[in-house]
């Protein structure tokens, strides 16, 4: 009875300001009477398990989250870069036909100068009003 009672004995040991816990006696370290120990030790274990799981099942809901999030946000930026790809190509159709315009207006003569005069303005116009403003602002968005 005794060798099973020294099989479960506890020394708390002071080293150099530090505490451990040993099955053999130590120098300066005294012996724990493990059977003072609270009831409810046991059940507190079990309360820190199940804390620990809800932890974790919460860590998982919320990488999952944010997962989910930033395969959003990636989908985002690359519906706003293809509409932006697609905006810049038509101003760039629209400079183009502006230019053009322009080009065969200063070319004109007689009749056909007014024609194309009118033509070159409202290329102008619409250039103006569809891709002008915007890029403009655009350099203020981005800073």
């Amino acid at each position: 009875m005794a060798a099973s009672g020294s099989s479960h004995a506890v020394y708390r040991c002071n080293a150099d300001g530090k505490i451990s816990y040993n099955d053999q006696p130590c120098d300066g370290g005294r012996k724990l009477d493990i059977a003072d120990a609270p009831p409810d030790a046991a059940s507190n274990a079990q309360r820190i398990e199940k804390e620990l799981a809800a932890g974790k099942k919460q860590l998982k809901q919320l990488e999952a989250e944010r997962q989910k999030s930033e395969a959003a946000a990636a989908k985002e930026r690359q519906r706003a870069a293809r509409q932006q790809a697609a905006f810049d190509r038509r101003c760039e159709r629209l400079e183009r036909r502006q230019r053009w315009t322009s080009d065969e207006a200063a070319a004109a003569a007689g009749k056909a100068a007014d024609k194309a005069r009118k033509k070159a303005q409202r290329a102008a116009e619409v250039y103006e009003q569809e891709c002008a403003a915007a890029k403009r602002i655009r350099p203020m968005q981005a800073s």
